[in-house]
């Protein structure tokens, strides 16, 4: 019996040791937030422009990235607040308008989709709206994902260039 359980333990050790450095090397990000299609994304090798529309992985600013681990919305991870970096898409580049009020996101006078701010997270938490009316500067980006639950720049506002690590391709999600 303890053989058989110390080959099962080695097994599902070799598994996921052989996961871990398969997804390292394709250079993978594995998404468990509902504000994205559960799955495995590609990050890219960054050679164009960052654009309106381009799903993302970024860092979220610190001072929003600790509040968001604490609130348990983000995990411990590698970014500059040792927390993991999320999956967004790109709402607003260098040069847009962009209002952010409780109303919603406005960029260039539209309002983005599903951008009303809630006021309160799945476990009754107050959530402040970052509310702002700007023109966004070279190296800024707006980030949201088109849902309710998820903690965008609805709620931490500008994001900016070198928080941006990659591009996101879904390779494997609950979507496809």
């Amino acid at each position: 019996m303890l053989k058989t359980l110390s080959a099962v333990g080695a097994g599902i050790f070799a598994l996921a040791l052989c996961g871990n450095i398969a997804l390292t090397h394709c250079r993978a990000w594995i998404n468990i937030s509902d504000s994205l299609p559960y799955g495995i994304y590609q990050t890219t090798a960054q050679h164009d422009p960052y654009a309106k529309g381009d799903l993302v992985l970024s860092c979220v600013p610190e001072l929003y990235a600790h509040f968001a681990f604490d609130r348990g919305y983000i995990a411990s991870g590698k970014c500059s607040a040792k927390t993991a970096p999320v999956g967004k898409y790109i709402a607003a580049v260098p040069g847009d308008q962009v209002v952010i009020n409780h109303e919603g996101v406005f960029v260039n006078g539209t309002l983005q989709v599903n951008s009303r701010p809630v006021l309160r997270d799945g476990a009754g938490q107050m959530l402040t709206v970052r509310e702002m009316n700007a023109v966004l500067q070279p190296g800024e980006y707006i980030l949201l994902n088109p849902k309710a639950n998820s903690f965008d720049s609805r709620y931490f506002g500008i994001v900016r260039e070198e928080l941006l690590l990659s591009k996101l391709q879904a390779l494997l999600t609950a979507a496809s």
